[in-house]
């Protein structure tokens, strides 16, 4: 089995062979890095396992204190079809590749680590027959409940741009990734993209003017810098399309790139890069997004298709044990999904969480309600009030926050309870 650990983390795997003080120069001093977080941050991190024929493997996420005990906090046993839980722990298949990916808030799997320095340690087992574990090892981390000046990068890409030169599988993440770092804005700088023609007199005409402002970020770690090792993740994070620096988008200006400064006596580096802020120049009067959800389904396999219409965007679609077709769409999309046939005694419901891309927030979510399954007969149902779709097996959702008011046909009811919808005929107990 082959490793690749993609540079677009946020924290930096390693599997011991590389040691820091490699960086220094003769006449340089080592000084510890220690990577800052807060506990309502979210750790995501992938690594891509390269093997084909016979699977039969095992990847486990530890915490290793400062003295080397370690804790396992999840442990996966996956196959040709991959395992875990979605989106926060698990491995999915994608050709000879088998990806996994950790996404979790560090308040839910290491509060017991707060004003405390640690490590994340990625045990991968190749066959689990063996009982060799080879561990990739990050950098420090501490965790704090508070912010103490630093900020929070949160950053994602789209998945058709650039993908391959990243080796990153950014579908698959789909509450994105945050880092932290000791880093200040300089002064505001104000510049214009302008085009000037000059005709045969000499004299000059003004063709285009496009004032605009950069702000250059500079990160200093707290006066030390940052290691070598770690500027290098920096320069593929900084390539991602979205960046949110504390809640602002940023994006790096015209030929911006990382300018690397060293920092006195020790082995560090400083960086700095130029940013341009996103701005809007315009309101939105009624901002209400649409999101009408239509819902198909096969009454007996639970396979069933989902309609979902929102603004311009990319986004991303969560709910435990349903599987669909995409994980991530545009604004507007139909997703097939399935979900497993419910033999226990009570519905199971499900919330489904609609994740802006962009920002890593749900800006949507509904219910899906898993009926006790009964031969021929299918119910499930979409948050309280459904619109039945005429000739078909559908619900409509309104737009939520919005009143749509009842069409002559098909009528709009709201359901206390739906027991059973099939091909042949259907009973609904209504209000």
């Amino acid at each position: 089995m082959k490793v690749f650990i993609p540079k677009t983390n946020p924290i930096v795997l390693h599997d011991n062979s590389y040691k820091e003080w490699q960086d220094a120069l003769k006449f340089e001093s080592k000084h510890c890095f220690v990577q800052k977080y807060i506990t309502t941050d979210r750790l995501t991190f992938q690594v891509v396992m390269q093997k084909s024929g016979y699977i039969n493997s095992r990847i486990k996420v530890y915490i290793e204190d400062i003295n080397g005990n370690q804790v396992n906090t999840h442990s996966i046993d996956f196959d040709a079809e991959g395992g875990g839980v979605y989106p926060t722990s698990y491995v999915r298949r994608i050709g000879t590749n088998f990806v996994y990916v950790f996404s979790q808030l560090f308040s839910d799997f290491a509060s017991a680590y707060v004003g405390k320095s640690f490590r994340i340690v990625v045990g991968i087992t190749d066959n689990i027959g063996v009982t060799t574990e080879k561990q990739f090892k990050s950098n420090l981390l501490c965790l704090s409940d508070a912010a103490n000046g630093t900020k929070k990068i949160h950053y994602n890409h789209i998945v058709s741009l650039q993908e391959s030169v990243f080796g990153t599988y950014f579908n698959l993440v789909p509450y994105g990734y945050d880092l932290r770092l000791d880093c200040y804005f300089l002064q505001v700088q104000e510049k214009s993209n302008d085009e000037i023609f000059q005709a045969y007199d000499g004299s000059f005409e003004l063709v285009s003017s496009i004032p605009y402002q950069t702000y250059e970020l500079q990160l200093t770690e707290n006066g030390f810098g940052l290691p070598d090792w770690f500027i290098e993740n920096l320069a593929y994070i900084f390539k991602c399309y979205y960046k949110f620096i504390d809640g602002v988008q940023y994006q790096v200006a015209e030929n911006g790139e990382l300018t690397i400064d060293k920092a006195d006596r020790y082995n560090n580096r400083f960086a700095r890069i130029e940013l341009c802020r996103k701005q809007e120049r315009t309101y939105d009067v009624d901002s209400t997004p649409s999101t009408n959800v239509y819902i198909d389904y096969d009454a007996d396999n639970r396979n069933g298709k989902i309609t979902i219409d929102l603004p311009a965007g990319n986004y991303a679609i969560v709910a435990d044990n349903y599987v669909f077709s995409d994980n991530t769409f545009d604004g507007s999309t139909s997703l097939d999904f399935f979900v497993g046939k419910n033999l226990t005694e009570n519905d199971i419901t499900t919330d489904a969480e609609i994740i802006d891309l962009a920002s890593g927030e749900v800006v949507g979510s509904m219910q899906l309600v898993n009926a006790v399954y009964n031969k021929g007969l299918c119910a499930m149902e979409v948050c309280d009030t459904l619109t039945i779709m005429p000739k078909t097996e559908g619900y409509e959702l309104p737009a939520i926050g919005t009143y749509v008011p009842p069409p002559p046909t098909p009528a709009t009811i709201t359901i206390l309870s739906v027991v059973g919808i099939g091909y042949d005929g259907a009973t609904i107990n209504v209000s």
